[in-house]
């Protein structure tokens, strides 16, 4: 009886830590229309864009940068330009003119970082190194932005900024790091779930 007894409390204390650890697995997020879905934790920490996110005017984006998305889009994503990044898929790279003088627009597509932190700042390290090491030093103005696939399979914008001509001279010499960039870039955008 008393063995009868064991086995049964060890088998219920099996199942609480089964329970426990798929509770601890599942995360609740509210929609914004009040209905209520489950997704792991260990998704993303890039979230989909809520109904209120949309309907805010959503990112500073210059012509330039319109005018480049519609040509990137054209080009089928296929970068051959020979630039790499640090973080992510460098997905096109693509010259142009503008009032600045010559441009360089960097597309990429990133993954989540540890936090919400990292993830932005990875973006700022792929900047610093094409401009130090690449040779978009050579540009009038860079401009840099990134995709990333949310929970739900969607591809959004989550970080663009443009860097002046002296900017990319001061990254270029050496006197600017990654975690200081973000102060002083040019039409930065975030998504607001990563801020």
């Amino acid at each position: 009886m008393k063995n009868k007894k064991s086995k049964t409390i060890w088998a219920v204390i099996g199942g609480i830590c089964l329970f426990s650890m798929v509770v601890a697995g599942i995360q609740q997020i509210v929609n914004p229309d009040g209905q209520t879905t489950s997704q792991t934790a260990v998704q993303p920490a890039v979230q989909p864009v809520t109904q209120a996110q949309a309907e805010t005017p959503a990112e500073p984006v210059s012509a330039d940068v319109a005018n480049t998305e519609q040509a990137t889009e054209a080009s089928g994503d296929n970068d051959n330009s020979g630039y790499t990044i640090r973080h992510g898929e460098l997905i096109s790279a693509i010259e142009s003119e503008n009032d600045a003088g010559s441009v360089i627009v960097i597309k990429a597509k990133i993954e989540s970082s540890w936090n919400n932190e990292l993830t932005v700042k990875q973006n700022y390290t792929n900047a610093i190194d094409l401009i130090q090491n690449q040779g978009c030093d050579a540009y009038d103005q860079f401009q840099y932005w990134a995709v990333a696939d949310t929970t739900s399979g969607e591809e959004v914008k989550v970080v663009s900024f443009t860097i002046n001509k002296e900017l990319i001279q001061t990254i270029k010499s050496g006197n600017m790091v990654s975690d200081k960039l973000g102060e002083y870039v040019d039409d930065l955008y975030i998504l607001p779930s990563l801020q």
